[in-house]
């Protein structure tokens, strides 16, 4: 697996675990972006990543820095954080 598939994998389980722990359901906060269910699987599955206006919206829904939804905040979560920062 490549980098960019290994990031985008990681950002669909933290997308994952946030949704979750902010107890929305994966219809719920689809809705709430203003896009289907489908697409929004797909981020959390990490089969394709989101452009940057559905990265801003997701981190307002969610009351998160963009920093720990991608991963750079430093901490080793166990999900994918990227190497060698």
């Amino acid at each position: 697996m490549d980098e960019y598939t290994a990031f985008v994998k990681a950002l669909g389980k933290r997308l994952k675990a946030m949704r979750k722990e902010a107890a929305m359901t994966q219809d719920a906060f689809a809705d709430h972006l203003g896009m289907s269910k489908s697409a929004y699987v797909g981020y959390e599955h990490g089969w394709h990543a989101m452009n940057v206006w559905q990265l801003r919206q997701t981190c307002e829904a969610l009351g998160v820095d963009a920093n720990d939804l991608l991963g750079l905040d430093g901490a080793d979560d166990g999900v994918g954080g990227m190497e060698g920062e």
